[in-house]
This record gives C-alpha cells, sequence and structure tokens, in this order.
C-alpha cells in the first residue's frame, strides 16, 4: 500500500514537473517498497540523483532530484561533448562549463519490472546527440533490497560515418549528508568512488562492460574539466589518478571507442552502490609521502653527557661542506652563565658570548676536530646545554637565526 501511494502520488506530480519551465526534464522516481534502501531518480537528460532509505540524496546538489551525474560522449574530432542539460537544473549545479545538452527522445513513464531478481525494476530512457551522431538507450535496473543498481547504456552510430568517442559515466558524490570525503580506486575491480571521514559511507562506480579505459576520484571542478573541458567543449579524459585530499569528490569512469563504425552497437555497464558497508577495504586515508630527513650538516660528539669535579670532558665536531659565508660559535650554558669555546685553544673556555671563528667565506670540505678538552673544576654541578651552530656571516647568533642544518646541542649534567 505504501508503493501504491508513493507511486501514485510520483506519477500526479510528472505532469506538474513538465509544465514548470524551469524543469526542462522529466524525473521519474523509482521508488522503494518496504525492504528497499534506495530510491532511484533518473531524468530525461540521462542525470539520476540517489536517496538511500529516504534520507540525505547522494549526489551534489543534495535537495534536488536533477543532480550532478550522468553519461557523457565526447567526440575528439569535432570537439563536442554532450551530457545532462545542467544548465537547466533549478537547484544549480557543479558543473561549471555545461556541456551540449541531450536531444531527450522518450522515456517511460513508469519502471518496468516488479523489483524481484528475475524480473528487477527497469527504466528505460533514450535520447540522441543534437549533431545526428548518435542513439543512446539508458537502462537502470534494481532489484529490492540491493545497496546498488545497474547502468546501461545501448549506444548506436547513426552518423552515417566512423566516429572517435569517448564515453563517460561520473558523478559529483554527496556522502551521507557530508559534502566532502576521501577518494579510492580498486585495481582488481576497476571500481572508484569515497568515503567520508568516519569510513560510516561509502559510495562507488564499478565497471561491468566492456573494459575501462581510464578513471578518475578528483574535487567537482577538475573532474568536470577534465570531461567537459574548456569553453569550447573539448575534453580531456579522465586522468587515472585519485586526489588525497578530503573534499568535495566527484568519480569518473571512462571508456574509449576508437573508432566507432557506422550502423555500429555498443554496450557499456557500470554497478552505482551505496551504504553503509564498504564492498570491499577501501583504500587507507592519504597521507602526505614521508619527507626524508635533512642532512645534518653539524654534529657535536661528548665523551660522556653525566659528569663529576675531576673528570675530564670533550666536545668534537664534524661540518659538512657549506656554500656560504658564515660565522661560527660553540657555548657552554648553565648555571645562569655563558662559556664560549676557543678556536685552536680546547683548553680553554671564556665566559661571555663570543663568536668561535667570523666571515668564514665558505667550507669546501669536510672538518672534523676538537673544540674542547677540560678537567671538570669543583662546585660547578648543574645542568649544562652544550651548543654549537654556524650563522650567517654578520647575523646575531640565535636559534632562529642559524643556518638550517647546521645547529647541534646537547644537555651535560655535572653531580
Amino acid at each position: 500500500m505504501k508503493r501504491m501511494f508513493r507511486v501514485m502520488l510520483g506519477l500526479a506530480l510528472l505532469p506538474i514537473i513538465a509544465t514548470v519551465p524551469l524543469f526542462a526534464q522529466t524525473v521519474v522516481p523509482i521508488f522503494e517498497t518496504s525492504s528497499n534502501p534506495l530510491i532511484i531518480y533518473v531524468a530525461s537528460d540521462l542525470s539520476a540523483q540517489v536517496s538511500y532509505k529516504e534520507q540525505d540524496m547522494q549526489v551534489h546538489p543534495p535537495t534536488q532530484e536533477l543532480a550532478d551525474s550522468g553519461f557523457f560522449i565526447l567526440f575528439p574530432d569535432f570537439g563536442n561533448v554532450y551530457g545532462p542539460d545542467f544548465g537547466s537544473h533549478p537547484g544549480g549545479t557543479s558543473v561549471t562549463v555545461p556541456p551540449t545538452p541531450w536531444t531527450p527522445v522518450s522515456q517511460e513513464g513508469t519502471p518496468d519490472g516488479d523489483g524481484s531478481s528475475g524480473n528487477p525494476w527497469t527504466l528505460t530512457t533514450t535520447v540522441n546527440s543534437a549533431g545526428g551522431e548518435v542513439k543512446v538507450e539508458q537502462k537502470v535496473t534494481y532489484v529490492d533490497g540491493d545497496k546498488d543498481a545497474e547502468w546501461e547504456w545501448i549506444v548506436t552510430n547513426i552518423s552515417g560515418g566512423s566516429l572517435n568517442c569517448q564515453f563517460t559515466h561520473a558523478a559529483a558524490m554527496y556522502m551521507q549528508g557530508d559534502g566532502n570525503a576521501y577518494g579510492y580506486h580498486d585495481p582488481a575491480t576497476g571500481a572508484v568512488g569515497g568515503y567520508n571521514q568516519a569510513r560510516t559511507w561509502y559510495e562507488q562506480l564499478t565497471p561491468v562492460i566492456p573494459a575501462l579505459s581510464a578513471y578518475e576520484v578528483n574535487d567537482y571542478g577538475t573532474i568536470w574539466s577534465h570531461i567537459i573541458g574548456d569553453p569550447a567543449g573539448t575534453g580531456f579524459g579522465l586522468q587515472n589518478l585519485v586526489t588525497p585530499d578530503y573534499t568535495k569528490i566527484a568519480a569518473g569512469l571512462q571508456w574509449d571507442v576508437n573508432p566507432f563504425a557506422s550502423g555500429g552497437q555498443i554496450i557499456i555497464k557500470d554497478k552505482w552502490r551505496f551504504g553503509p558497508n564498504p564492498p570491499y577495504p577501501p583504500s587507507p586515508t592519504p597521507t602526505p609521502p614521508p619527507v626524508p630527513p635533512a642532512t645534518q650538516g653539524l654534529v657535536i660528539t661528548l665523551n660522556s653527557t653525566t659528569l663529576t669535579a675531576g673528570d675530564q670532558f670533550t666536545v668534537d665536531v664534524t661540518v659538512q661542506p657549506i656554500n656560504q659565508s658564515f660565522d661560527a660559535w660553540a657555548v657552554i650554558l648553565g648555571n645562569g652563565a655563558i662559556y664560549s669555546m676557543v678556536l685552536n685553544n680546547p683548553a680553554q673556555i671564556r665566559g661571555g658570548l663570543h663568536p668561535l671563528i667570523t666571515g668564514v667565506k665558505r667550507l669546501g670540505s669536510q672538518f672534523s676536530g676538537q673544540l674542547l678538552d677540560m678537567q671538570i673544576p669543583p662546585g660547578v654541578t648543574g645542568s649544562y646545554q652544550v651548543i654549537v651552530a654556524l650563522v650567517p656571516a654578520g647575523k646575531q647568533p640565535s636559534l632562529g637565526n642559524t643556518i638550517p642544518n647546521f645547529l647541534d646541542q646537547k644537555t651535560v649534567t655535572v653531580q
């Protein structure tokens, strides 16, 4: 009874929709029974919208039955791209440069079948390209209770000549009320899609036939530019990549047929799946590639980090070549005092902040040497910082002014 009411309501709305000028297409819902999770809205321009359990719609814009998904054909030889009439969708569109709209031919008023696996719901929509190149018969098939539906396109070359064609099915996905998603691609099946940040909701397109030529998951604008292209209408094709960004994603599948013989016919199929459970483990959440550690240009070596009065304490340094002028500083900080090491005199330190050497033009080869070799005197217990650094010539010594990777520091405890 519920389904009968909803179908009757849907049919009652169809004449109204058809008479409103802003709605250039009719929209035929495939309604749910009490067990179905999906409601599929198929428009006469080959766009589609899907609702899951009467909750949020799953294609942008999520409040409209006329949405940003559909079937496209690019004829590279002519530069023509045909697709849904996004410019006439009343709820707006993410497609900045719409394709040339399909010319509607026919659409069934209600779906055939009874929703069983042996007789699934089937809705047929037929369009032509405005230039008379092809006829497209689209069949959307759905079995009650399934989380996916099958899209089939039977394309016939009616041009009278051979064609080169690029067929694409794509959708601007909207993850159960969340406009952003991570993308994924399954190399084993060719499936593309996305999942929300909590990994509680997934959408995917899976190719069935023929063999796939290309795929892409990317932000809305990038996908549409690769399918539809510039204002002249020349698409570039999908790029076999998945964006690593958590963003508003669209996913697409592409099939290339070159040549498509005059009078020839090709059948293209894929499945579109929705739901809280992934059909396979999704790709891990993308993370930036690890940045290899930078080579440390200056390293100090201490003979010990725990000392007592009377112990010998040494500080050695190794500096890699550097092609810029610099000043060198080697200091010990602790107990409220600063002590500076003295170049070529490792037995001596002096109070205050003094450079080890200034105005060195460059260091053409590795330098290794001893900066300090002294006996710990009594009465100096505490914690000390040993710091050796290179600073651009003439700059004041500070941690912020050091030359990158030419700073090292160690902590020493005197007991």
